[in-house]
């Protein structure tokens, strides 16, 4: 695989979310399927068409790196929003341990 196709790669995967999340801020009805609904409906489409092949070494491992750092960053993506101050100790632990052993189950 040659470093075009994975920089073409790479940039489809970044752009795509942005571009939705651009057109789901411009037209309402967008925004009302929502962003997340939008992206797996590309993705899906993407998939079915084969636009980019499954069978081939290199774009599989482009695609587990770029899985990797996004759960990496997501994690604490997640915390920025969250409002700290009003959590109680047993709800705090409970989510940490759903959210721990749903990692350790798809892993």
């Amino acid at each position: 695989m040659d470093i075009l196709s994975i920089i073409c790669l790479v940039l489809f995967y970044i752009i795509t979310p942005l571009g939705v999340l651009n057109l789901c801020n411009r037209w309402s009805i967008l925004n009302k399927i929502g962003a997340i609904i939008l992206v797996y409906a590309v993705g899906l489409v993407v998939g079915l068409l084969g636009i980019i092949p499954d069978n081939n070494a290199g774009i599989a491992a482009v695609q587990e790196n770029l899985q990797s750092i996004t759960i990496i960053l997501s994690i604490p993506m997640m915390l920025f929003s969250a409002d700290m101050t009003n959590w109680s100790y047993k709800k705090t632990i409970k989510i940490l341990l759903i959210g721990i052993s749903s990692v350790i189950l798809i892993s």
